[in-house]
């Protein structure tokens, strides 16, 4: 992966992070805090290094509350909190800050760090002392993340874009792999995979599961809708399709596999979804990769198709990020 691509990816992952942060409270700029909460969950160096002080997305979420009402009230100004919202409004446009935006760009400019480990490094030194006193809150300081920063990345040599092996079974020409940091028990985690009639509340390619298998097993197979499409007035509502998906593999709280088709449209790749999930401090690693079988008419097309694997692997890239967000949504 290139480093531009894998920048795009990592902003892109932590501002879907952020935004379902700001929702909570109804808000439409993304600010420090909201930057900070993403970070926490995040399976690069800064959201473990964060996660070893036992800064995690629940306590971060409390210390950052705490310290807004705190701030407030030394302005003589007192406020009831208000119920976090639980669904994100459609309607909302969502921004960075100017603070937060200037961070990320100085971050970008980092020559010794990279990815959210340049972001952290910035963040922890933001100029209004917000974070530096939500960090005094846990017991440490700005010095002190940076020297963890810096002690993480030469102890191990870490990459900060973590390689592994995790593919899907079979060699799918089309595929790409993505981890994700989940802040939930990994039995909680598996509860929600395992049963396909939940696969609408992760899963953004499913609208409803119109029929489950009563015992699940590798072959099982069910029936689903898609989501209508968003659409606006020059294109016209495209109906959900019929998805047939079949599990084709299963190994209790390890790994989970399924492969999806759409009958209904004859030259539709058939895609694989195929999750392994490992115990994590504070919660659960997940790798989740996206591969697309190609069908007989598209397979003539192959020269067309090492053009665009760049932009197909991307495609996959974001699916994953879109499954782990939803998940974390879902669970946190």
């Amino acid at each position: 992966m290139t480093k531009i691509l894998s920048s795009l990816l990592t902003l892109q992952k932590l501002t879907q992070a952020a935004i379902t942060e700001a929702s909570h409270s109804q808000q439409s700029t993304l600010g420090v805090e909201h930057l900070f909460l993403a970070l926490t969950t995040h399976e690069q160096i800064a959201g473990q290094v964060l996660r070893t002080y036992g800064i995690t997305l629940e306590t971060a979420r409390h210390a950052v509350a705490t310290q807004q009402a705190d701030d407030l009230t030394s302005l003589g100004i007192n406020l009831t909190p208000s119920t976090p919202s639980t669904h994100l409004p459609k309607t909302m446009n969502y921004s960075w800050s100017e603070p937060a935006l200037e961070i990320i760009q100085r971050a970008s400019k980092d020559k010794e760090r990279e990815g959210t480990s340049a972001l952290l490094h910035e963040l922890v030194r933001e100029p209004s002392g917000f974070i530096e006193q939500i960090l005094h809150r846990f017991g440490t300081s700005a010095e002190q993340i940076i020297e963890h920063l810096d002690d993480f990345e030469h102890s191990t040599n870490a990459d900060p874009h973590p390689k592994h092996s995790h593919e899907p079974r079979a060699n799918h020409q089309l595929s790409a792999t993505t981890e994700s940091f989940i802040p939930a028990p990994l039995d909680q985690v598996w509860e929600l995979l395992a049963n396909p009639a939940h696969m609408p509340r992760w899963n953004p390619a499913v609208a409803s599961v119109t029929s489950a298998p009563a015992n699940l097993h590798v072959g099982a197979s069910w029936e689903m809708q898609s989501p209508e499409l968003a659409t606006n007035r020059k294109i016209r509502q495209s109906p959900p399709h019929t998805i047939h998906a079949q599990l084709t593999a299963f190994t209790n709280q390890q790994t989970i596999e399924w492969q999806f088709s759409l009958p209904e449209i004859r030259r539709a790749n058939q895609r694989v979804v195929h999750i392994e999930l490992e115990p994590a401090a504070g919660g659960t690693q997940l790798f989740i990769s996206i591969g697309y079988i190609p069908t007989s008419a598209t397979r003539r097309r192959s020269a067309l198709r090492r053009i665009l694997r760049p932009l197909h692997r991307y495609v996959c890239l974001l699916q994953g990020q879109q499954i782990s967000q939803s998940i974390i949504k879902e669970l946190s």
